[in-house]
């Protein structure tokens, strides 16, 4: 369990009354990674169905964006997100990309299997999860779409987040 004062700050909580995020808080936990920790794997066998929430640190996303990728078609980058995993969830896929911890790095673990039972058995918490987390895709889609604007034809956008 977390303290329920660290899920109110977070965009994916927004809205949430205090009762509705302490049954939140009972399925999340906080993880520490050290530097070159993966955070997230693309690994079917390592798959784990939880949102997790940056809390403190930085991350690296390594992505193949091809089927057939080798390693020197790995790109790595730093990127500012406070949220990883939410779209494999969503999905109920593997997630895409590996997180790699970039020193350290501190998450809240939302267990995805309880945060989808609280969904289903209260409407309302699970209409305004639902609404943050369509906020939060959108404007991501929004930036993306904004940042391939301003790149020319002869330097492509490569959007690995």
């Amino acid at each position: 369990m977390v303290p329920i004062a660290s899920l109110q700050d977070k965009d994916l909580f927004k809205g949430l009354e205090p009762l509705q995020l302490e049954r939140l808080a009972k399925f999340c936990e906080i993880l520490d990674f050290k530097d070159g920790a993966r955070v997230l794997s693309v690994l079917p066998k390592e798959r784990s169905n939880r949102i997790l929430l940056l809390v403190k640190g930085k991350v690296v996303v390594a992505k193949k964006f091809i089927e057939t990728a080798t390693a020197k078609d790995i790109t790595f980058k730093h990127i500012e997100s406070q949220i990883f995993g939410e779209i494999s969830w969503l999905l109920e896929s593997n997630p895409s990309a590996e997180i790699i911890s970039s020193g350290a790095s501190r998450f809240i673990a939302v267990d995805g299997d309880k945060l989808q039972e609280l969904c289903q058995e209260d409407a309302k918490f699970g209409r305004e999860f639902y609404k943050q987390l369509a906020i939060l895709l959108a404007r991501r889609t929004v930036n993306l779409t904004d940042l391939s604007k301003i790149v020319t034809e002869e330097k492509p956008a490569v959007f690995d987040f």
